[in-house]
């Protein structure tokens, strides 16, 4: 979305009355969810200079961010107590757990233990998804979007400690189809198969934000030749703020536009509250047009076919070069 700013209602010279009566609130879209990185953080090795050597008086498995209760916690036997601490034995140890498959990523950590040294292997535990299923209560947003966007997937793996992350993620996104006070649920359940699980998404989608207002605003163009198409906006009074939606519609437009001869024009939108006393708070919606030059294409010569095929030759409605040697091109070449 391209917005253009919270004080417009002042920049178009609106009643000054009008503007001090009421407050404008922008309503943004929600943050966008930081990526996963590329490439995962890479700490320094634990300095083990101190308990190098040092015999190996015992090993612990401890299961981090774990919500499952049918798990049991694995053994390490490819170490053997009383063998001298190494970072190859700590790797030997992790790498055990995580040949398994149940885990999705571990680490170790050493600590001194009497004469010897303790060895801690901490992994999270992963299962399969076996089955997935979602209840949005009727809100009309694509549950294959929301679940993609969480990570959720049948046959894929869920790691019981990004659950929370995995709400999160479908909450944004419900909030950018406008449900904003969307809450989102992501239990599982236990199966045959420890190592599999059923996935159970639960979203409440709350109340839509509606558009109670539309507005178009249209700038260095004819307001009434602007407006004739610009009526015809995707996003109507009483339709639910969805934030792919408008910018769909605001794309739409510049298109039309185009095609009639305002080849640069521009479409932006922005949300906000109005709420005026004696009022109740009001989602209005606004367009801006930022139209630029009507050029209209004209022909000389043209004897043997009428401007209009020579115009649709020239495809100046989705053109980026209209340079005049380059239009006179493909007229040439029509």
């Amino acid at each position: 979305m391209r917005v253009f700013g919270s004080v417009l209602c002042c920049a178009l010279g609106l009643a000054p009355a009008l503007a001090h009566a009421q407050t404008v609130t922008p309503l943004p879209l929600p943050s966008a969810q930081p990526a996963a990185p590329l490439v995962p953080d890479l700490h320094p090795a634990p300095d083990l200079s101190s308990l190098a050597g040092k015999p190996v008086t015992r090993v612990s498995v401890v299961l981090e961010g774990n919500v499952w209760n049918d798990l049991d916690v694995p053994s390490v036997r490819s170490v053997k107590l009383g063998e001298p601490l190494t970072p190859a034995l700590a790797r030997r140890a992790l790498d055990e757990l995580l040949a398994t498959g149940r885990f999705a990523r571990g680490r170790v950590t050493v600590t001194r233990e009497g004469a010897g040294a303790l060895l801690a292997v901490r992994v999270t535990p992963r299962k399969l998804i076996q089955r997935l299923e979602i209840d949005l209560h009727g809100a009309r947003v694509e549950h294959e979007e929301l679940l993609r966007d969480a990570g959720l997937s049948e046959g894929g793996e869920v790691v019981g400690a990004e659950l929370g992350e995995a709400s999160t993620r479908i909450e944004r996104d419900m909030a950018l189809h406008g449900y904003p006070a969307a809450r989102a649920n992501v239990q599982t359940r236990a199966t045959d198969d420890p190592t599999r699980t059923l996935v159970l998404v639960d979203v409440l989608p709350g109340a839509p934000r509606r558009v109670d207002q539309r507005e178009i605003y249209v700038f260095a163009a004819n307001r009434e030749a602007i407006l004739a198409v610009a009526t015809a906006y995707g996003v109507r009074v009483k339709d639910r703020a969805d934030a792919p939606v408008l910018d769909a519609a605001d794309t739409t437009l510049e298109q039309a536009l185009h095609a009639r001869g305002w080849y640069r024009a521009r479409v932006s939108h922005d949300l906000v509250s109005m709420d005026a006393p004696g009022r109740s708070p009001r989602v209005v919606l606004r367009v801006r047009v930022d139209a630029g030059p009507l050029q209209v294409a004209q022909f000389e010569g043209n004897e043997h076919y009428d401007a209009t095929a020579l115009g649709g030759a020239l495809g100046l409605d989705v053109e980026t070069d209209r340079s005049p040697s380059h239009l006179a091109d493909k007229v040439r070449a029509f």
